[in-house]
């Protein structure tokens, strides 16, 4: 199985957080780790590999900017 539901309730899946299809939620995670000055603006690859490490959801690739 690659998924199960945290005692927080977040669902996990291969390790990571699930993200739901909640475009809310995703834009604000992306610009925690895009925006913010202690990432130091990274571009499209360092975003999308600092996202990965923590967070999953349907077509990352496509939404990270």
């Amino acid at each position: 199985m690659d998924y199960h539901l945290a005692a927080d309730s977040l669902v996990i899946f291969k390790d990571k957080i699930y993200v739901m299809d909640d475009n809310g939620i995703k834009n604000l995670i992306l610009r925690e780790f895009h925006d913010k000055s202690y990432t130091v603006h990274p571009r499209y690859q360092k975003t999308l590999t600092i996202v990965k490490k923590l967070y999953y959801w349907l077509n990352m690739k496509k939404e990270v900017p």
